[in-house]
């Protein structure tokens, strides 16, 4: 990876735990794809402190780009003094310059600060979509391919 990114951490991910060289291999990986951009916050003297990242397609019944963001991380000694904000209020400018007519996320519900800075910035947990119905998110996960 060449230094672009190090995320010291173990990250959770359903019943088993990520290692870092998973992490950067998986990070790798998705630097390749032309659907996905990663957005890096740095200290003036370029230290990462944070990234985000997007991922883009097309939706059928939007006509139009729609974005997610996969990703939104800041280094435990910088957060709460608006790095995240930031950078998604970049996410946000990216995806509106691309043409997408929406951004969704995800996240834990019990991540308050996280749901907090999502709906300062205008995400909402549910909206009408069809006949007034709310749009869901729903996941299934599936065994290894």
């Amino acid at each position: 990876m060449g230094g672009i990114l190090y995320a010291p951490l173990i990250i959770q991910q359903s019943s088993r735990e990520l290692s870092a060289e998973e992490f950067c291999a998986s990070i790798a990986r998705l630097l390749h794809e032309a659907s996905t951009e990663f957005f890096l916050a740095s200290t003036l003297t370029g230290a990462a402190v944070g990234y985000v990242q997007c991922r883009y397609r097309y939706s059928a019944w939007r006509l139009a780009l729609e974005a997610e963001l996969e990703d939104v991380f800041v280094v435990r000694e910088v957060r709460r003094r608006g790095v995240g904000q930031r950078l998604v209020a970049f996410a946000m400018a990216r995806a509106t310059a691309k043409g997408c007519r929406a951004l969704g996320l995800s996240t834990n519900e019990r991540n308050t600060a996280a749901v907090t800075l999502y709906q300062r910035l205008g995400f909402v947990t549910a909206c009408a979509r069809w006949q007034g119905g709310r749009y869901l998110w729903l996941q299934r996960t599936l065994g290894p391919a």
